[in-house]
């Protein structure tokens, strides 16, 4: 997960080195898009939070690269909306100086299952606990239905989240 600036731009490389990089177009929906070596640097979508995959098939030869517009979401028949079907989405509150993103929605919950998703998919998907959340971790739920306030910040290592009964 990566937090890009408006304006910004950047570029894969190893070991805090640049006689290996990577650059070249790559868009927040999703799409695969072929990178190259020494390629130009890439344009960031704008303020927020990313999910970018990097890979390689052939050891190096090519490289592909997705990138997703995190949109963080809970989902399930325990959350807001109710249902399986249909995210309610956080709100981020932002980036603060320690390099804490943090994202909040109030809603009413009931005792039923509901989970924490990135991009109104399952590809990361975070459960099982509060603090810290685990990716592809179990459903989560409240011994009591009422209105929460979920607050969720991620310190570029983990995700953690507080519920505050309101």
């Amino acid at each position: 997960v990566y937090h890009l600036v408006a304006g910004g731009e950047i570029k894969f490389r190893t070991n805090d080195l640049w006689d290996f990089n990577l650059g070249g177009t790559l868009t927040a929906d999703g799409t695969v898009s072929t990178l190259e070596v020494n390629g130009g640097n890439i344009a960031s979508p704008g303020e927020g939070d990313y999910y970018i995959a990097l890979e390689t098939a052939d050891e190096g030869m090519t490289w592909t690269a997705t990138m997703t517009d995190l949109g963080w979401s809970v989902i399930g028949v325990g959350s807001p909306s109710g249902s399986w079907d249909t995210d309610t989405p956080l709100q981020t509150l932002g980036f603060d100086n320690d390099g804490i993103t943090t994202y909040t929605v109030t809603g009413d919950f009931t005792t039923e299952e509901w989970k924490f998703r990135a991009g109104g998919q399952w590809k990361l998907n975070l459960g099982d606990n509060l603090s810290p959340l685990i990716q592809d971790g179990g459903n989560l739920s409240f011994s009591e239905a009422g209105t929460y306030k979920i607050t969720m910040q991620f310190n570029g290592a983990d995700y953690t989240a507080t519920a505050e009964k309101q």
